[in-house]
């Protein structure tokens, strides 16, 4: 399951991409939040032995929330939720997280999971950050602490950093 998930960035947009057993889903983020590098924090704190983890994936006037949690000792599951009320972005004090009806879900082996992330990282930060880091069509910068940390568990898993 190499490349379950992939991403895009393009005006001011990030798009993540999720595959598996011939379904694919995507959804998009706005860039006026840093939902790319939220949901790479979620990632590595399962990694680091947390059990759940979320991540609010935002868009405008829509968005969904990025369930992760350890189904078995050597599986992630993902579970995609859209949101209940969907203003996140330009919420008030009323605004609530919860989710709404479930829209994509899959589970990937912890084996595959890091080396095909630290891949896609890795093409990420090629083809869209410059030389300082920054991600023109994203607006924030390329997240060099979390793909670090992302390789560094990838190679647990026989995946070779350059």
């Amino acid at each position: 399951m190499t490349g379950v998930l992939s991403f895009e960035f393009r005006h001011g947009w990030c798009s993540l991409r999720l595959d598996a057993d011939g379904r694919r889903y995507t959804t998009r983020a706005t860039t006026l939040v840093n939902s790319f590098e939220f949901l790479l924090d979620a990632l590595i704190d399962i990694a680091e032995g947390a059990n759940c983890a979320s991540a609010i994936w935002a868009g405008e006037a829509s968005g969904t929330f990025i369930d992760l949690a350890v189904a078995t000792h050597e599986t992630v599951a993902v579970v995609v939720h859209g949101m209940k009320y969907p203003d996140y972005v330009t919420a008030d004090a009323g605004w609530m997280p919860v989710r709404g009806r479930d829209e994509f879900a899959l589970a990937v082996p912890f084996g595959r999971l890091w080396p095909g992330l630290a891949g896609e990282l890795d093409r990420i930060r090629r083809e869209y950050a410059d030389d300082s880091g920054h991600m023109p069509h994203w607006g924030w910068p390329f997240p060099m602490l979390q793909f670090r940390r992302i390789e560094e568990l990838a190679v647990r898993f026989g995946h070779e950093a350059e």
